[in-house]
């Protein structure tokens, strides 16, 4: 009888670390889970803020652009005053 009370508890005894054991892989699974979504959720901060950056720096080279063409009219602008200068002074000059 002594065995079997012995058999018995050491069933109940398994039982109840089984169900411990699995208690606590739950709650292991639950926190890896958690640090999953939370992690997911930083990739996807990080690709937001990314997007923004890279729209800026787009933005910004379309207006650098700009500029660019900007100062190379005034250049051809500039050429053609210090022609006409030239111009002037030769018509000066030759007189």
């Amino acid at each position: 009888m002594n065995d079997i009370a012995t058999q018995a508890a050491e069933g109940n005894l398994n039982g109840v670390l089984i169900s411990i054991a699995g208690v606590l892989l739950l709650g292991l699974l639950s926190i890896i889970w958690f640090m999953i979504k939370r992690y997911i959720s930083s990739q996807e901060d990080v690709n937001k803020e990314l997007s923004s950056t890279l729209k800026e720096v787009s933005a910004a080279v379309s207006e650098f652009k700009l500029i660019a063409n900007e100062v190379q009219h005034a250049q051809k602008d500039i050429g053609r005053l210090e022609k006409d200068y030239k111009d002037h002074l030769n018509i000066f000059h030759t007189k």
